[in-house]
């Protein structure tokens, strides 16, 4: 970390925290403008352009080192560790459920979904109330969803399935590519 000192405020943003090697400002040096950016990477193609760019481009693609290195990590923790393993990690953090208690919740809806109670399979979503962050159940991505969509609102959900369950007259039929008004039944 580089050292800072309180100095004169800079003349763009006003900041006063300035670097010491250099009395840069330290909010300019981190949050560059769009323009700054632009300037940068225009820097860098005209760099990359350059015969001393291209030769450092071609010795860093025949050297391979970091991406090789990268690659080998990535390959070892997905092969030491298995998709369940990660997933129970997830749930862990993210709801605060331990491995056993995912489990006994999948086994008391027998890896049904507790929504529309078809099997799960490997598409489990832990559903959890959005406010006070109580895990409700486990779900399909698509049923999770239309809870999620919903806002957790049984209000809207209610008037969504009155919704479907009465309007069967005075709708648009589809028909191939003509539309037709008339009685929509089901």
């Amino acid at each position: 970390m580089r050292a800072t000192y309180t100095g004169k405020a800079c003349y763009k943003c006003g900041n006063t925290e300035r670097y010491q090697s250099d009395w840069k400002c330290v909010y300019c040096v981190t949050h560059p403008s769009p323009e700054q950016k632009a300037r940068n990477r225009q820097a860098v193609k005209r760099y990359l352009a350059s015969a001393k760019g291209k030769d450092m481009l071609d010795r860093w693609k025949e050297s391979d080192t970091g991406k090789q290195s990268a690659r080998d990590r990535q390959a070892r923790y997905k092969a030491k560790s298995d998709g369940k393993k990660r997933r129970y990690n997830h749930v862990v953090r993210k709801y605060g459920l331990t491995p056993g208690q995912y489990e006994a919740l999948l086994q008391s809806q027998c890896g049904k979904c507790a929504l529309c109670q078809q099997d799960m399979g490997l598409d489990v979503c832990v559903e959890h109330d959005h406010t006070t962050g109580v895990v409700r159940g486990l779900t399909h991505r698509r049923c999770n969803s239309i809870m999620g969509l919903a806002g957790d609102n049984a209000e809207l959900l209610m008037m969504a399935v009155r919704y479907l369950n009465g309007n069967t007259r005075g709708g648009i039929r589809i028909r191939g590519s003509s539309v037709s008004l008339g009685t929509a039944t089901p």
